[in-house]
């Protein structure tokens, strides 16, 4: 006696192309282009309307409520920035380290040495 004695049919043979895994499949060229659209316009909008507005000359006298409003303005900007490429880059179905993003344990020391070496250079030309 086997199963399709009892009213139960076998399984379908998997054809190529068929059940695939989702992130095996191709992404369009569309959404490739509307990805890299969305990068862009966040990315380069702000600093294109900066140049228009340092352009036509439209400015404040600086005060500290200005200047911390643009500097939370920048950092706002980059981590959106930063949080669409790698959207974009996942969507893509790529990672990080394609693109030279990986960390090591060498890079700690690394940065240390590249701040001390800024700051020895601040310093001297600001003697």
């Amino acid at each position: 006696m086997s199963l399709t004695d009892h009213g139960a049919a076998p399984a379908p043979a998997l054809v190529a192309g068929e059940n695939q895994d989702p992130s095996d499949m191709p992404i369009s060229r569309l959404q490739r282009l509307s990805g890299l659209l969305i990068v862009f316009i966040v990315s380069l909008f702000p600093l294109i309307m900066w140049s228009m507005i340092s352009l036509v000359r439209i400015s404040q006298a600086p005060s500290d409520v200005s200047l911390n409003y643009r500097f939370l303005n920048g950092l706002v900007n980059e981590v959106t920035s930063l949080t669409l490429l790698v959207y974009v880059i996942r969507q893509n179905r790529q990672k990080l380290a394609d693109f030279g993003l990986v960390f090591h344990v060498s890079d700690i020391p690394l940065g240390l040495l590249l701040w001390a070496g800024a700051l020895c250079v601040h310093s001297a030309f600001t003697a």
